[in-house]
């Protein structure tokens, strides 16, 4: 089998982008994908399906590791949705003051798990990685400009996130 991951163009050391018209995956993609989020401080790599920024509909085959901090944010302008492929996964929904106000487990498929989510408007969320890593493909309308962060929890940069982030793993079981 081919190795395709020369479908794929660097735009940083944690971020691929298809090039061309077609991107196919293969299971070793997933697996370097893995790889590379293990090895990174940032604990995350991702790969841009759709390519470029300005295209109307973004898919993002994702790779968080476990610890990794994601600070609640919201999409304004477009319904979102998460498939995972690989791992575990806890998906938080907070009201606008910051109390939890969901949370759905997802997991592979074969696992018999949910391992679709997909909610119609905008909402505050992050993800909590339960297992050692999760790999998972995020939709959502484009193009993305900026995301907007919840004000009720911490920057990742701040003294704050990590005893937050400790709250939000406790939130998850």
């Amino acid at each position: 089998m081919p190795d395709k991951s020369k479908d794929f163009v660097p735009l940083s050391d944690l971020v691929l982008a298809a090039k061309g018209s077609v991107a196919t995956l293969s299971n070793d993609v997933l697996v370097k994908l893995s790889e590379q989020a293990l090895a990174h401080q940032m604990k995350k790599a991702r790969i841009l399906l759709h390519g470029k920024s300005d295209h109307a509909l973004h898919e993002m085959l994702i790779t968080h590791s476990r610890g990794r901090y994601i600070r609640p944010h919201i999409n304004e302008s477009s319904a979102k949705s998460f498939l995972v492929l690989e791992g575990e996964m806890m998906v938080l929904l907070f009201d606008d003051d910051g109390t939890v106000s969901d949370k759905y487990l997802l997991g592979q498929q074969k696992s018999g798990a949910d391992f679709l989510l997909r909610f119609q408007g905008p909402v505050f969320h992050t993800i909590v990685v339960v297992s050692e890593t999760v790999i998972f493909l995020e939709t959502i309308l484009g193009p993305h400009h900026q995301t907007r962060y919840a004000d009720f929890a911490p920057d990742p940069e701040d003294d704050a996130a990590s005893s937050y982030f400790a709250w939000l793993e406790n939130e998850s079981h």
